[in-house]
């Protein structure tokens, strides 16, 4: 692998350096009864190798030397290690062209938002500075990042130039209020995100979609927490997000207009929670979804094995297949949109 010195540019910053606060929000809930089933138990994962036309499964090792990016293909087998920085390198996103990855690297004191060439090469910290700045999602274009940071003391959404420049606050919400994620759709329109007003529940963090302005807020879900991830079908009709249900994950799908939600996956939960610590909450059962660059998969990381591996499986929720195999913890999962060697 080559990996070339960090090249660092100017410190941008932008305010507090309140600890992060978005994610620590995986309390009990229970699904409102409009959510229709796919499956009444958890599917059995296939033990064989599945292929696709796509290119990389991108994911995040936590192990005791550090927690790193690595890829793998969809159908398994080898596994090539990214990043080596210390600290933890997470939330990866690939841009339209599949040549660089964005992600956030997260340290004792900080975190911001770095990007590499697909080989792990050419790190970049295009953002820099004190607040929290997490979880890049790549405009259609390949010309913007947006991302979430508490620059302004809540978590609001921002977006740049690929390159760190002209960082701009999209949303100005009152206090008590949180935005996780947001994720550009695929005509670059809008945002989907998990938002957190003072008047809801103390762990609820509703799907939303918005215009990349901040204009026209729709609510998609009611009373779940799905802060932890989303992600947008390639044709851009759907969003499958995971949200915590009764203690545990779960993926769903819906439609991008609020209608036709349903539970995809079907954990039990008999795995004890894994605690990264830090900025990270605890995780349990099925999480971090991301759609595959033809729409035909769906990866995501589950701990149904005994500890959190690598799975894919269709949009319906069926044909599970395990991708990887190790006793090592494995989340934050991306999908390259360009077929890997």
């Amino acid at each position: 692998m080559n990996h070339c010195p960090v090249a660092r540019k100017p410190a941008i910053r932008l305010g507090s350096t309140a600890r992060l606060a978005i994610v620590a929000c995986c309390a009990a809930l229970t699904v409102s009864a409009c959510v229709n089933s796919a499956s009444p138990t958890a599917a059995a994962p296939s033990t064989g190798s599945h292929s696709v036309r796509n290119g990389l499964i991108s994911f995040t090792r936590f192990d005791p030397r550090g927690s790193h990016l690595y890829t793998v293909a969809p159908s398994g087998g080898p596994e090539h290690r990214l990043s080596d920085d210390a600290g933890v390198q997470a939330h990866s996103a690939w841009s339209p062209s599949g040549t660089v990855v964005s992600y956030t690297q997260v340290n004792v004191d900080g975190s911001s938002i770095n990007t590499m060439n697909a080989d792990g090469g050419n790190v970049t910290s295009v953002l820099t500075g004190n607040p929290w700045a997490l979880v890049p999602s790549w405009s259609p274009d390949g010309m913007r990042l947006a991302f979430t940071s508490n620059a302004t003391g809540d978590y609001q959404v921002y977006t740049m130039g690929a390159d760190g420049s002209d960082v701009t606050q999209v949303t100005h919400a009152p206090s008590g209020t949180t935005y996780v994620g947001p994720k550009y759709s695929p005509d670059g329109r809008q945002f989907a995100v998990a938002l957190h007003r003072p008047q809801d529940p103390k762990d609820v963090q509703d799907l939303w979609v918005m215009g990349i302005t901040g204009s026209n807020l729709k609510r998609l879900t009611n009373g779940m927490n799905n802060a932890e991830s989303r992600t947008w079908s390639p044709d851009g009709k759907q969003i499958a997000f995971n949200a915590v249900v009764r203690g545990i994950g779960q993926i769903f799908v819906i439609n991008a207009d609020g209608t036709g939600l349903r539970q995809l996956t079907h954990n039990p939960g008999t795995t004890p929670a894994f605690a990264p610590g830090g900025i990270f909450p605890a995780m349990r059962g099925d999480v971090t979804p991301a759609w595959s660059p033809d729409g035909t998969r769906i990866a995501y990381a589950s701990d149904i094995g005994g500890n959190f591996d690598i799975y894919t499986m269709k949009p319906d929720g069926s044909d599970v297949v395990q991708v990887t195999r190790t006793p090592q913890q494995e989340l934050s999962v991306g999908w390259s949109p360009r077929p890997g060697n």
